[in-house]
Formats: C-alpha cells, sequence, structure tokens
C-alpha cells in the first residue's frame, strides 16, 4: 500500500529509497518494484560483521535524493533490535520520511509509534498470536492523506459520478470491498491477549530463553550463531548452523524429536548470500516456551551430529 499508493506517484527518477540487508523479502520486494517503475535507486545498508546495520558506511542515508527509508525493527533471522528511533530522529530532522517493518517486533517488545516518530509502520496478525492474512498499518494523518487508495470499489467511496469520483476519509478510502471482520476480531483479542500479558514481561522472558540457548549451543563443536551475543540487543530469535549438516537436516531430525524450528533462507535470501549461506536454522522462542524446550533444541543439534558423523 505504501510501495505503490504512496511512494510511486512522488518518486523520480535519481530519487533513492534505502533498506537494509537484513530485510525479509516482504519488505525489499514492494521497493525493488516500485524503483523500477518509477527510476528511483534502491540503495541497501550494510551490515557489520557481527550482524548490526553499518549506518556510518551508508554514505547518502541522510541525502538529499533520499525519499524513504524502510527498515525492520527486529530481525526475522539475526534477532536483533535496530537502533530505529535513533534512524528515524536523524531522517526526521531532514525531512525524510521513515516506514518501520514491525511484524518481528509488535507483540514481543514494546512499541511506540508516538515516540519512534515514525511516518509508517506495518505488521501482522499472524506473528503476534492472530489470524493469518490480516494485519495493520498506522501512518501519520499527513501521509494517509497524500494516499492513494491502492484497491478501488465498495465502502470506501464518498461520491461515483460518471466522470469522476471520490473517496471517503481515511481510514475508510484504503479498505474497499466488505471487511475480513472475523479476523479483525480475532486480530483484537490477540492484541488484547499480549496487553494482558505485558510486552515489557514478553521480551524480559524471551530474550533470556534466547541468551540461554544461544549460551548453550555454543558449547557444541561446530555451530555457528548469526547476529549480536549480547542478549540486550536481540529478541527471542536464535538462528545458527551446524558444520557438515544443512540446515534442512537439522530442522527434520528437530521435527522428529519434537522440536518445532524453522530451516531455510526465512524470506531473507540478500542476507543469506552476506552470511555466505544458503539457509539456516532458526528457533524462535514465545510465552509458551520453557527452559526445558531450549534442553529439547540442544539435545537435537546433539542427536544431529551423532547421526551426521556416524
Amino acid at each position: 500500500m505504501v510501495a505503490q499508493g504512496w511512494a510511486r506517484p512522488l518518486l523520480r527518477p535519481g530519487d533513492e529509497v534505502w533498506v537494509s540487508r537484513m530485510e525479509h523479502h516482504a519488505n525489499f520486494l514492494p521497493w525493488q518494484q516500485v524503483c523500477r517503475e518509477t527510476g528511483a535507486q534502491l540503495r541497501v545498508i550494510e551490515l557489520d560483521p557481527e550482524g548490526t546495520l553499518d549506518l556510518d558506511g551508508a554514505m547518502g542515508l541522510y541525502g538529499p535524493r533520499t525519499r524513504l527509508i524502510s527498515l525492520c525493527h527486529v530481525s526475522n533471522v539475526l534477532g536483533i533490535i535496530n537502533p530505529i528511533k535513533d534512524v528515524i530522529d536523524q531522517a526526521t530532522a531532514r525531512g525524510i520520511p521513515v516506514l518501520v517493518d514491525a511484524t518481528q517486533s509488535v507483540g514481543h517488545i514494546p512499541v511506540d509509534v508516538n515516540d519512534l516518530g515514525c511516518d509508517f509502520l506495518a505488521f501482522s496478525a499472524h506473528k503476534m498470536f492472530g489470524p493469518s492474512g490480516i494485519g495493520a498499518l498506522y501512518a501519520k494523518p499527513e501521509r494517509l492523506d497524500e494516499m492513494e487508495p491502492l484497491l478501488l470499489g465498495g465502502g470506501m467511496v464518498d461520491q461515483v459520478e460518471d466522470t469522476g469520483s471520490s473517496w471517503m476519509p481515511y481510514p475508510a478510502k484504503f479498505e474497499a470491498g466488505s471487511p475480513n471482520l472475523a479476523d479483525a476480531a480475532g486480530f483484537a483479542a490477540a492484541a488484547e491477549y499480549i496487553d494482558n500479558l505485558g510486552l515489557e514481561a514478553i521480551h524480559s522472558y524471551t530474550s533470556d530463553l534466547a541468551h540461554t540457548a544461544i549460551r548453550k549451543l555454543s558449547r557444541l563443536d561446530g555451530v555457528e550463531i548469526y547476529g549480536p551475543g549480547d542478549s540486550a540487543r536481540r529478541g527471542g530469535i536464535v538462528s545458527f548452523n551446524v558444520a557438515g549438516i544443512h540446515a534442512h537436516d537439522v530442522g527434520q531430525i528437530a521435527g522428529e524429536m519434537g522440536v518445532a524450528v524453522r530451516a531455510g533462507h526465512h524470506c531473507c535470501q540478500p542476507l543469506m548470500h552476506h552470511l555466505g549461506v544458503a539457509a539456516t536454522v532458526r528457533a524462535s522462542f514465545s510465552p509458551y516456551n520453557l527452559s526445558e524446550d531450549v534442553d529439547a533444541l540442544v539435545e537435537a543439534v546433539s542427536e544431529a551430529q551423532i547421526i551426521f558423523r556416524q
């Protein structure tokens, strides 16, 4: 919606849109496409050896050609919490809008759009215990005024004439057709559930589990863990590889032992290229996990090593 309804009418050849090397494809492909359509240039913030944003090396990030910076709040692979407010403060001082992909942060760490000062913030319900296929877009009022609706149809119109039409005020003008009421109700219930748990408590608990997993996995020979070791700088995500064993094989053995991990490129192929790997194993911790789950993960990795060394 933001790429096609807001950025596309504004972008011109020579303009720049910035993303980072760690972005999920969902926050990479829309900008790649809209830059190709408008002649703008997609620029990438690279990462340092620890996986953090190399902001000092991103020459021109806050320059006069930058029309938008779009960054994830938390990496879905590295687990790192990006210094998004610092980026927003620097960009805002130069009149540069910022979009935050908060899919991995909303529901996992405290997020306050007023405190961040971002122009746009998007997130998905299914990453916060809600239904799949529904999400939310926050935007400043002036940005919503500037945006054109991506979909046209019932419910978003004010007046329709033969020669032209006018739209309802936002948010209605962005919600053509029959609303997804059932999933919206589920979305609201998930948000209420998270509020009752408390985001500070969720973040503290899952970060502790991730830190424990990093510490115990690091004791195993041949296990490489990606992202910062400092638990204060990351959420409840741990991605790793095991020397001599493909990530998919580790994932299958873990699954057979009742340990649910994900193996693959995690919709982050530019990051995988940077890491020099085809895939990683990812463990994602949530409030329902226990310390025993960490032990089960370590046991599964150890079992994979035993199997593949036979």
